[in-house]
Parts: C-alpha cells; sequence; structure tokens
C-alpha cells in the first residue's frame, strides 16, 4: 500500500528573521473512496490540523511521542 502526503506551504511575510514557521498535521486512514469524499467535502479551514512543534535535530513533520524520540537517539548512538 503506497502513501500519500498533500502539502500546503504558506508564505505570509509575517514570520521574522531566524524565527521557524508554524506546522499543523492532519492523518486520514482509509478506503480511497472514503478519502475522496472527506477531501470533496473538506477545505483548509474545515479540517482539524493540529500544530506540532519540530524540534532539533529531528524535524518530524508528524506527531512524535517522547518514546519515539528516545529510540531514534538510541539507534544513532
Amino acid at each position: 500500500m503506497q502513501g500519500v502526503s498533500i502539502n500546503f506551504f504558506v508564505k505570509t511575510g509575517k514570520k521574522k528573521p531566524n524565527e521557524l514557521g508554524e506546522v499543523f498535521h492532519f492523518d486520514l486512514f482509509g478506503e480511497r473512496e472514503m478519502k475522496y469524499d472527506f477531501l470533496s467535502r473538506k477545505d483548509l479551514k474545515s479540517v482539524d490540523f493540529q500544530e506540532i512543534s519540530p524540534e532539533k535535530p529531528f524535524i518530524f513533520f508528524s506527531l512524535q511521542t517522547t518514546k519515539d524520540k528516545k529510540s531514534i537517539r538510541v539507534g544513532l548512538e
């Protein structure tokens, strides 16, 4: 099964130099027809995005738990 990612990058001009932008995330799992139906009924304002805060050294664009981060660090040591 293939994964698909849809991304929107918006430059507003409100961000200060050296400041990170805001990142929002939403997962949608299921069959193709259900996803098409979801996308046809929703717009960007009606999707319940969750704001995430990517942290160095691992800049993930999805929700990560403390446990996930610890196991990644151990794997790199």
